[in-house]
């Protein structure tokens, strides 16, 4: 029974796992579903929405519309689709639609669990969205005489602008039918809405192409919210290109807006904004966007319907290039109930305003890259920062022409470039410098006049030179304006000639291993640099070795080596060098210290000793002993080329043996300079070896020299060293401190950085104090003569310090006497009291408030992150209640 019982019960656990494992499984998967991914268009959307696919040249209507396979073809099908939040609709690259013969898209609104979606798919040219009739049909044009043509159709709205040749010239709209009077004017009938064109032969002849932009606007958007557009193309439209009205959460971005605008808004007062942010708005963002030849604004944002309070709030207008608009950039109030507040226009890139297609067709002209006219009610966080400003008409930047109450603008870190006399005008003061415009308002500055250097602006190419003062001024040290800086041209890495030595110079044996060095490395532009090493033997490249170094295994006696070097930055190679040539000189027995029967003096001295030689002798050179203070050099201690002598007068090369811590260099000059390491002293005995070209050597080890640097106390070092005492130096050698007797006593008193126990013992006259350090990890020993007890304490005469670190304190190989490496234990000492500095840093950093900088790109996850947030909470819900059950739960006990 109790085999039983305990089996029900693994039974019951098991079902309890495995239904845990089945719910999480479930839950990751809805997740996964959830969670944001990427189309072939880059946009982040949501995966449980539906993607269509819209085109117009092979898409059908019957369609599923759900693949590329099987695509919608209108607009209107679009229309009628019932879109949800996470929804996309993608049209087709290359191919365009015309609202006039078929629908002006609707877009539906999306919520805070997701946004609707209208992007691209495919490759080429943005999806284009015409709000235009072509007018290429010369059947329709009627001559009238006179050079007089009329379109025989009725548009059943004002035409803004007749476009020809793909945008190679536009029509000039006059208000009569008498004004008619030059190539390309057109006029239209407002009561039978038909065109009139003066042509000196049948305009569908006289020109490839007519557009006649139609008085709609091409994307309206009123009382819509979370719709996101991207990759779209909006052309010919004669009233506005986007227009926004009470609506929230829109997003425009990488798209393009030409030819907007020219349609009579009242008598003969026309209008047309390509962005036309109206009256309450909020969270509207207009990034990343080409703008041209609009009739009075590039982007406006603009409150001037006067029933009751209006708001517009949070406008981002980022990284745009906007051209030939009567202002390219404009914002104005006329309310004076309206709230404005934290509106941005930032990192744009303004070039030619009032120099478009509508320059000589308005009653009125001006051109201005940047206007902020009129704001009679109270406005906040307007910022104007980063942009650039090139060749307008009339003012590059417009501030306060009208009213203006609340905050004035920011304005700094544009850069200004200007034709004309004046760059500023600030109500109705002008200035024709930076200087005095921040002198007199506290404006730009940081501003700059300069010419921005952009690549082209005749071809549209806007890219700031890398030359440009763009490249570097903007308010967060990057570049300002729209497009980023080109990159300067490549400069190749140069190197110095690299050094080939075998790891048992001079002896050059079979089994040595070859060490290619690189000197320097230097690369202008700072790329990053890769050495590729190549190798050669008797003149022949070596294929297979590409390391720095070579092994034995590739030596021959007799051999001659050169290695050689080329540095790459990742773009291209520098010059190539090669090493000097290395000969192998002596077999692979060479250095066992036995002279076997292949081995003589001459091609092994290390083995069979150096030759004697009758004729070419080198003479035996006497050096004196040399003596300096610790923490100094001396330089030039010796002339090894005028102490040893060749009887042939070969050129001799010289080495050294016996230093292990003081450093001797030789320089090629036969020079030698002495040094040690910082607070070393001791003896050390060295002698010098002279070899000629036949590798005839004689060296001084008759003669041993002996070098000597001497101990001077430099308080503070941590060491306690030859005339320094517990009283000229306590840091290094610890407080002085008197006391007797035997086996007990107080603490001594030591200085205020060691905590220091009792004195031990007095065993063989010796007692000892062990002390920790307060501030890092180290001991040391203090030590004192003492009487046995019952006899008279001497007094102290003096202790030893013995410091370690306490991670690695160790024995000599004596054992009777701790030893360590002082330099070290500083060293790692200061390297823990820095590690502890950095995450007291790296703690203030964490903890500090965020700084949100202005978007290059806003994608579906910034925009919807409200729906991980509850379906995060939801599952940790889900879990928890889970955990609890499992945990607390106990099932009734059988009754087996």
């Amino acid at each position: 029974m109790k085999e039983l019982r305990d089996l029900i019960k693994r039974w019951n656990l098991i079902v309890r796992f495995s239904f845990v494992i089945v719910v999480f499984i479930f839950l990751s998967s809805m997740l996964l579903l959830l969670s944001p991914t990427e189309n072939p268009t880059g946009f982040v959307t949501w995966g449980f929405g539906t993607v269509y696919y819209v085109d117009a040249t092979s898409g059908n209507d019957s369609n599923l519309g759900t693949s590329v396979l099987e695509p919608f073809q209108s607009i209107s099908k679009v229309n009628g689709l019932n879109l949800q939040p996470g929804d996309s609709v993608l049209f087709k690259r290359g191919e365009s639609w015309r609202f006039a013969e078929d629908a002006y898209l609707d877009a539906k609104s999306g919520s805070d669990s997701g946004y609707i979606y209208y992007g691209s798919y495919g490759s080429g040219n943005r999806p284009l969205f015409l709000g235009s009739y072509e007018m290429n049909n010369g059947s329709i044009w009627s001559s009238m005489g006179l050079n007089i043509w009329e379109y025989d159709l009725d548009f059943n709205a004002d035409v803004g602008n007749l476009i020809f040749n793909d945008e190679s010239s536009v029509g000039t709209k006059v208000d009569s039918f008498g004004s008619l009077a030059s190539q390309g004017d057109f006029w239209v009938n407002s009561s039978s809405q038909k065109v009139f064109l003066y042509s000196v032969s049948n305009p569908a002849n006289y020109y490839s192409d007519i557009e006649a932009a139609k008085n709609v606007d091409i994307i309206k958007l009123w009382s819509k919210r979370y719709v996101f557009f991207e990759n779209l193309d909006l052309r010919y439209g004669g009233q506005m290109g986007l227009e926004l009205r009470n609506s929230n959460n829109i997003v425009f971005q990488n798209g393009a807006l030409s030819y907007i605008g020219g349609a009579y808004q009242s008598g003969t007062l026309r209008y047309g904004n390509c962005v036309d942010i109206a009256t309450n708005n909020s969270m509207i963002f207009i990034i990343n966007n080409t703008i041209s030849q609009c009739y009075d604004s590039g982007v406006a944002v603009e409150s001037w319907l006067d029933a009751g309070q209006t708001v517009i709030s949070d406008i981002e207008v980022y990284g745009n290039q906007i051209s030939f608009s009567e202002n390219n950039i404009e914002f104005f109030s006329t309310v004076s109930s309206s709230v404005v507040s934290n509106i941005s226009f930032n990192q744009n890139t303004l070039i030619n305003a009032g120099r478009g297609w509508s320059f000589n067709q308005r009653l009125s002209t001006y051109g201005r890259n940047i206007k902020l006219t009129r704001a009679p009610s109270f406005t906040s966080g307007i910022v104007v920062k980063n942009n650039i400003l090139v060749n307008s008409y009339f003012r590059e930047l417009q501030i306060a022409e009208g009213t203006w109450f609340g905050q004035y603008p920011e304005i700094d870190f544009n850069l200004y470039s200007s034709s004309g006399s004046y760059l500023v005008r600030n109500g109705s003061t002008d200035y024709d410098s930076l200087y005095s415009l921040s002198s007199a308002t506290g404006f730009e500055v940081n501003g700059v006049v300069s010419d921005p250097l952009l690549a082209d602006i005749s071809a549209g190419n806007l890219t700031p030179l890398y030359t440009s003062p763009a490249c570097n001024i903007s308010s967060t040290g990057s570049y300002v304006g729209a497009v980023p800086c080109e990159l300067p041209p490549n400069v190749l890495p140069t190197h110095s000639t690299p050094v080939l030595n075998a790891s048992d110079y001079p002896q050059n044996t079979t089994n040595a291993v070859l060490n290619c060095y690189n000197q320097s490395t230097l690369d202008l532009d700072d790329d990053s640099v890769i050495n590729y090493y190549s190798w050669f033997k008797d003149g022949s490249l070596m294929s297979g070795l590409n390391e720095s170094s070579i092994n034995s295994g590739n030596l021959s006696l007799g051999d001659f080596w050169i290695c050689q070097i080329s540095p790459y930055d990742g773009v291209g190679f520098g010059l190539a060098l090669n090493s000097s040539s290395l000969q192998i000189t002596a077999s692979q027995y060479c250095g066992d210290a036995s002279c076997n029967g292949v081995e003589n003096c001459s091609m092994c001295a290390a083995d069979c000793g150096v030759c004697l030689v009758t004729e070419n002798d080198i003479s035996v050179c006497t050096l004196s002993v040399k003596t300096w203070n610790e923490d100094a050099a001396l330089n030039g201690a010796y002339n090894l080329s005028g102490c040893f002598n060749d009887s042939l007068n070969q050129t001799l090369g010289f080495s050294v043996a016996g230093n292990s811590s003081i450093r001797v260099l030789i320089g090629s000059d036969g020079l030698v300079n002495l040094s040690a390491p910082a607070n070393w002293h001791g003896v050390e005995t060295v002698y010098f070896t002279a070899v000629d070209a036949s590798n005839t050597s004689r060296n001084s080890s008759t003669n041993l020299v002996t070098l000597t640097v001497l101990s001077v106390a430099d308080c503070g070092d941590d060491a306690c060293e030859s005339g320094e005492t517990c009283s000229s130096c306590s840091i290094d050698c610890g407080s002085c401190s008197s006391g007797g007797g035997g086996g007990g006593g107080v603490a001594a008193t030591t200085d205020a950085d060691w905590t220091c126990g009792e004195w031990g013992e007095c065993v063989n006259y010796k007692q000892t104090q062990e002390c920790e350090h307060n501030a890092r990890f180290a001991s040391k020993t203090n030590s004192r003569t003492c009487e046995p007890e019952g006899t008279q304490a001497s007094q102290e005469s003096g202790f030893q310090e013995i410091v370690t670190a306490v991670s690695s304190s160790s024995e000599s190989s004596g054992g009777s006497k701790a030893s360590f490496d002082e330099n070290q234990s500083i060293t790692e000492t200061a390297a823990l009291q820095e590690l502890d500095d950095n995450l007291t840093a790296l703690t203030e950093e964490l903890i500090r408030e965020p700084v949100v900088e202005s978007p290059t790109q806003i994608t579906g996850v910034q925009l919807g992150s409200q729906k991980y947030t509850l379906i995060s909470g939801a599952m940790a819900c889900f879990f928890i209640v889970l955990f609890m059950f499992f945990t607390f739960y106990k099932p009734k006990k059988s009754g087996l």
